[in-house]
C-alpha cells in the first residue's frame, strides 16, 4: 500500500477529528470548571441525603434515587469520554501532520 492509500483510507477527515479535538477541550473545560464541580457535588449530596432518608420498603424510592445517582456520573462519564475520543482525534492529526509533511517532502504535498 502506497502512502497515498495510507492516507486515503484514514476514516475521518480533518474537520472531524478537530470537531473531536475542539469537544474534548470544552469537555476538558467543563470537568475542572469550579461551578460544574459544586453542583456535582450538591447533586451527588441531596441524592444520597434522600436516598438515606427512603424507608428501607420503598423499593421505588430507592431504585428512583439509585438511577438518579447513576445519571449524575454518567454525565461526567460522557464528559470523560469526549475527552478520550479528543485524545485519539489529536493522535489521528498528529498523522495525518506528519504524513502531509512526508508527501511535502518526496514532491507529492
Amino acid at each position: 500500500m502506497s502512502l497515498i492509500d495510507a492516507f486515503n483510507s484514514l476514516p475521518e477527515d480533518e474537520g472531524t477529528l478537530r470537531a473531536r479535538k475542539l469537544r474534548a477541550e470544552r469537555a476538558d473545560r467543563i470537568l475542572k470548571d469550579d461551578l460544574f464541580k459544586l453542583a456535582i457535588e450538591v447533586v451527588r449530596k441531596e441524592i444520597l441525603d434522600r436516598l438515606l432518608a427512603c424507608s428501607p420498603n420503598d423499593l421505588d424510592g430507592l431504585r428512583q434515587f439509585r438511577l438518579m445517582h447513576d445519571m449524575v456520573g454518567m454525565v461526567e462519564g460522557a464528559l470523560i469520554g469526549y475527552i478520550r475520543d479528543g485524545s485519539f482525534a489529536e493522535d489521528s492529526l498528529r498523522r495525518i501532520s506528519e504524513k502531509k509533511g512526508l508527501f511535502g517532502k518526496i514532491g507529492l504535498g
